[in-house]
């Protein structure tokens, strides 16, 4: 897919013309991206050491990116790799939530983000605009519906799960038959 997405050879033209600095820049801030990603993690997973976290968010983005059917690989590979860490089931369905609640929250804040920064640079267009409203309806509906998981109670939660695995299981039925 990348590369009918991305010309590599103009990508690698364009390293090639950065000066000693701008790469040096491009290195940290490349190197920071990845390691942002640990402390995110033992934050929502209590215990987990700072390599096992980078392990589980090299490894999860590697199979759904890789695999067939990634995304749901990548879940199974977590969770497993989660639990071999000495992590509850508990623990990894809350950190799993907890996780995903923010990592959405900051992907549907990135193209409000980066409509600010190209507005201040005068340099946006109507497709752009609309981007941005619609990255900005998402981050909303995100916070309303993460706000709204958090305030409801035990026995809406059990509610919720029962009628959630009632509709996968006739789901599963189906396709089975």
């Amino acid at each position: 897919v990348l590369p009918k997405v991305a010309d590599y050879a103009s990508v690698w033209a364009t390293i090639q013309d950065l000066s000693l600095a701008a790469v040096l820049v491009l290195v940290v801030v490349s190197a920071w991206n990845l390691a942002s990603v640990g402390p995110v993690l033992m934050t929502a997973f209590p215990g987990l050491r700072f390599w096992e976290a980078m392990t589980v968010a090299q490894s999860g983005t590697a199979a759904s990116s890789a695999l067939p059917g990634g995304e749901v690989v990548a879940y199974a590979l977590v969770y497993r790799m989660y639990r071999s860490f000495r992590l509850s089931t508990g623990d990894v369905a809350i950190g799993m939530v907890v996780s995903g609640m923010f990592d959405n929250l900051a992907k549907f804040s990135m193209p409000v983000i980066a409509f600010v920064c190209i507005r201040i640079t005068g340099d946006s267009d109507d497709g752009l605009t609309i981007v941005a409203i619609i990255g900005f309806g998402l981050l909303v509906g995100s916070i309303v519906v993460s706000l709204t998981i958090c305030t409801v109670t035990e026995n809406e939660v059990v509610s919720m799960g029962s009628a959630a695995a009632k509709a996968i299981a006739a789901s599963t039925a189906t396709i089975r038959s």
